[in-house]
């Protein structure tokens, strides 16, 4: 994750015509990879790291 949140902002700062080549090593392998860790840690904050507990949470409507 550290690659792309650093490879990123790089990017989008350059002018277009630089973009390709600032993004070129990132591979799907990266961004699937790092969706998939992302999606996980949102799942274990979402139900697992409550106050409440595991469960639906008492302040949902």
């Amino acid at each position: 994750m550290e690659e792309i949140s650093g490879a990123l902002p790089v990017a989008q700062a350059a002018p277009e015509d630089q973009r390709l080549n600032l993004l070129k090593d990132l591979t799907g392998e990266h961004l699937t990879g790092d969706l998939l860790t992302a999606t996980l840690w949102g799942y274990f904050a979402n139900n697992l790291f409550r106050p409440n507990g595991p469960g639906p949470s008492k302040f949902t409507s």
